[in-house]
């Protein structure tokens, strides 16, 4: 297998889902071995530049204010995750007349997948021998097999269990280089080898009779073991198959890794979400009509005065659209750990792709701000509490549309993205919701079809605001969360935007 992956054809794959997974030092699980985005890479590790495409994103963003409107936003999500805003702003001076070199924005044409030396533990599915990736045995297809399985022929390896990165206090989870100061390790030598293996292939067994252990390193290993109920926790290491017949080997928990100051390693089954990005999207209408979205919206004009308030509601410009979408990846989260890739003047360099595509444009009217001001019982901490008030309401309602969507097209989440605009101090705000592919994959288009449909979803999105399942405080996965949130699923209120009366009970 090598120690490098290529992910040359990016044409293949669609570029929301590189941008999703794909992304510099995330952890990706390709044929059940732990990879990561890494290597040399022009700006960012792992990630080859398109330099057309680049250029066209860039060329985009000297629209007047656009530059300046996105690095506002990702200052203030890197403040939700945490950050301080001055401290970043400080390293990054920039004069008035260079808004265009505030992040430098990078298609990427090819990703590099590198199996990192330090996660080479291996566990048999069926036995739970461990074993190291680079010495195991590969079928016709390349993936690691155990030839001497007891319980399977030919029975698969995947990526043992690995120790993950957590802070002691939560409040010290943002660390700027984090990613790169702090390893996800894999499983001690100590517990890969035999209890009683010691150096020179000796054998420490009381029954030994010779004090040798086998020759072969495959079988001076162990076996783990998950327990039933708690897979985790309930981890022990053993040899119930010693070569040399030796029984009474017992079994003994997995050591876990010694940290350094202020933080802690956590067992984790191998996956793609030790590490999640860090991104916000920016969006606009396109002006231009096409016939279609023109015999959607005639559809719509007066159903949609049904679905949401008329005072908090510009119905005018709500309606089925054509949309531009910006996406930007420009940091990460491992393990416990935030962080983020903005370096200071001429290195804020991020990931990020530009698409057109179709979607449902809400446009909320400025009235939003007096009711936001007399939801004074919802306490904030902000600077601004009254604006603190209209971002939750706005972002909380994104969420609650987002999170019925798949339910009434059929189509996965992944497949559909928003995003959400204050327009200013006392001015209103707007919120796109689209198909995340080039042109759109006609979920919206579908869906603003059927007004029946559109009309039972937005009854849904009213009761599911309410949490019909545990009543939580302020969001949790039964009501509002979603997977992909640029904000982690801060800054969410159901009840705030009940109260709001922005959304209509249908009847």
């Amino acid at each position: 297998m090598g120690d490098l992956r290529e992910l040359k054809n990016l044409k293949d794959k669609p570029i929301g889902m590189i941008l999703r997974n794909y992304y510099p030092k995330a952890f990706v699980l390709h044929q059940d071995v732990l990879f990561r985005v890494d290597g040399p890479g022009q700006a960012l590790p792992g990630i080859t530049k398109d330099e057309r495409e680049s250029n066209k994103l860039m060329k985009k963003l000297q629209q007047p204010g656009l530059m300046e409107k996105i690095w506002e936003k990702i200052l203030y999500e890197l403040e939700v995750h945490g950050f301080n805003r001055k401290e970043i702003e400080n390293v990054s001076q920039f004069e008035d007349d260079e808004e265009e070199d505030k992040i430098n924005v990078i298609v990427p044409s090819k990703v590099d997948l590198r199996l990192d030396k330090g996660l080479n533990v291996g566990r048999c599915q069926n036995c739970g021998h461990l074993h190291y990736l680079n010495y195991m045995l590969r079928n016709s297809q390349g993936l690691p097999i155990h030839s001497n399985c007891r319980k399977g022929k030919n029975s698969r390896y995947k990526q043992a269990p690995v120790f993950v990165p957590y802070p002691n206090d939560p409040n010290e989870a943002t660390r700027p280089l984090s990613s790169d100061q702090l390893k996800v390790q894999t499983v001690l030598p100590t517990d890969v080898n035999c209890l009683y293996l010691k150096p020179g292939g000796k054998c420490a067994h009381p029954n030994t009779q010779d004090g040798l252990c086998s020759s072969k390193m495959d079988e001076q290993h162990s076996y783990m073991m998950l327990g039933p109920n708690y897979p985790l926790s309930g981890i022990k290491v053993t040899n119930p198959y010693c070569p040399k017949g030796l029984t009474d080997i017992r079994p003994r928990p997995m050591i876990t890794h010694r940290a350094g100051t202020g933080y802690r390693y956590y067992k984790k089954f191998p996956d793609s979400g030790i590490t999640q990005r860090l991104y916000t999207t920016v969006a606009w209408e396109d002006k231009k009509k096409t016939e279609k979205i023109e015999s959607i919206n005639n559809q719509i004009r007066e159903v949609k005065k049904t679905w949401f308030n008329k005072d908090l509601i510009n119905f005018e410009e709500t309606n089925f659209s054509i949309i531009v979408v910006i996406d930007l990846v420009y940091g990460l989260r491992i393990g416990g750990y935030y962080d983020h890739w903005l370096r200071g003047i001429g290195n804020n360099n991020v990931l990020g792709r530009m698409l057109q595509t179709q979607g449902f444009v809400i446009t909320i009217k400025d009235s939003i701000w007096e009711v936001a001001s007399s939801l004074d019982k919802f306490a904030s901490d902000e600077e601004d509490p009254v604006e603190d008030r209209v971002r939750n309401i706005v972002h909380t309602l994104k969420h609650a549309i987002l999170n019925q969507i798949p339910t009434f097209t059929g189509i996965e989440e992944t497949k559909f993205g928003g995003s959400y605009e204050i327009l200013g101090k006392d001015k209103g705000a707007k919120i796109y919701l689209f198909d995340n592919e080039v042109g759109g994959h006609g979920g919206f288009e579908t869906l603003m079809n059927d007004v029946s449909r559109f009309s039972k979803m937005i009854e849904t999105v009213y009761n599911q605001t309410k949490c019909p399942i545990r009543k939580c405080r302020v969001a949790c996965k039964h009501c509002l969360f979603l997977r992909n949130c640029g904000l982690g699923n801060h800054k969410l209120n159901r009840k705030m935007l009940l109260e709001s009366g922005i959304l209509q009970e249908q009847v």
